[in-house]
């Protein structure tokens, strides 16, 4: 019985394998071989020019006219009035590129029959003055925020959380850098666990030492040197970890539009029809000895996605999580000989939960209902696993969503 299961998956999967060079192989290269759609941008009037539509599930460019010391453009993609960005996509012009358009292209992530916005925004390369600016408006502020967070009360120096005033310094930065990048690649690591290190170190520092022994009038002022000192120190150091993106080739935002609500294009409605091999094993009770039957029968049915285009978003060869419900075209027979099927049917009916692999093949899991040929009673139902592998594609049936 198992060489008659392997046998049968075998010459199934040779099917599949084959099935490219008997119709499908055409409907894969036209594929392939789509000229991508191209939309451009009108900075002017912030939307696409035309007011197009986009693709579904295939890439697309986004093309714009900019000036010629436009370093660099990015198109980050939102779900409508969400402020979660999905993805982000970048141009980047290269020393020898003195054109006046720049292209980028997308990925196939937008799904059909809803609306997106799109943020496009365009950067000039920063002069080594812009830069030196920059870095010296950042340190003040970081000095300003480090003050805010050591007070002296006059006879003591109290400091924050060390890992408040760290995260504190993390979102300054974030806030200070929020319109600059790198055209080398080059992100910043700063502060780093040397920076909450030095914060710790500092609560911990005895001022009273240092305070022991002067005037009333004077603890004020030596405190005060004390802090601007830590306060230097530690703003130096935050500085020097910036240092090399600081060094890098920066630009900086120029100009940023806004596109709303672009719709993407109507899918036509289809029905996802699977068509396979379902194994199946049942026991039987044949004189009081438990005997096992173990087989494997064709089987057709429809997937219902419990999420439309439900995918998952870590695996590049899983996706399409659905519910199937068909039949398989024989009865089944058990050990005793009697013929399986399901009452009205005079046919196995199986429910199943499974996941499309390669965007083809549907793997099912699940139970068949059946009862013994011909029997109308629906209260005797015996439940069978089965397990099944097949092949699943879309019938249009020639309306839109």
């Amino acid at each position: 019985m198992i060489k008659t299961l392997l046998s049968y998956f075998k010459s199934f999967f040779l099917f599949l394998y084959f099935l490219p060079l008997w119709g499908l192989g055409g409907f894969w290269g036209n594929v392939a071989f789509a000229q991508d759609r191209i939309v451009k941008v009108n900075f002017e009037t912030s939307c696409f020019q035309n007011s197009p539509s986009l693709p579904y599930n295939s890439a697309f460019l986004i093309e714009g006219e900019v000036f010629k010391d436009v370093e660099y453009v990015s198109v980050s993609i939102f779900n409508e009035h969400s402020k979660k960005e999905i993805n982000a996509y970048t141009w980047n012009r290269h020393d020898k590129n003195k054109t006046e358009t720049f292209t980028i292209t997308v990925a196939p992530i937008l799904k059909s029959n809803s609306k997106y916005d799109f943020l496009v925004s365009t950067y000039k390369k920063m002069s080594e003055n812009q830069k030196i600016s920059l870095a010296k408006n950042l340190k003040n502020r970081l000095v300003f925020y480090l003050k805010s967070h050591f007070e002296f009360d006059g006879s003591k120096v109290i400091i924050d959380k060390p890992k408040t005033v760290f995260k504190g310094i993390k979102q300054l930065i974030e806030e200070a850098l929020i319109f600059q990048k790198s055209k080398n690649g080059f992100s910043y690591n700063a502060p780093s666990d040397l920076v909450l290190h030095q914060l710790e170190n500092h609560r911990h520092f005895r001022f009273k030492n240092f305070l022991r022994g002067k005037k009333i009038n004077e603890k004020d002022s030596v405190a005060t040197k004390l802090i601007n000192e830590k306060v230097e120190s530690m703003a130096n150091l935050i500085i020097s970890e910036l240092t090399p993106f600081f060094n890098s080739d920066l630009v900086q935002q120029h100009n940023s539009v806004m596109i709303q609500s672009v719709p993407t294009d109507k899918e036509p409605f289809s029905l996802p029809i699977n068509a396979g091999m379902y194994a199946w094993s049942m026991n039987t009770d044949v004189n009081n000895v438990t005997q096992q039957t173990t087989d494997v029968t064709f089987g057709v049915g429809l997937s219902f996605p419990f999420v439309h285009k439900t995918r998952f978003k870590k695996s590049k060869i899983f996706d399409g999580l659905a519910f199937s419900m068909g039949v398989l075209t024989s009865p089944l027979q058990d050990a005793n000989g009697r013929e399986l099927t399901t009452p009205q049917v005079e046919l196995p009916v199986y429910s199943a939960l499974g996941v499309r692999l390669f965007k083809i093949i549907r793997i099912n899991a699940g139970t068949l209902f059946v009862n013994e040929k011909g029997s109308q009673n629906f209260n005797n139902i015996e439940f069978v696993p089965t397990f099944g592998v097949g092949l699943e594609l879309n019938l249009w049936l020639g309306i839109k969503k």
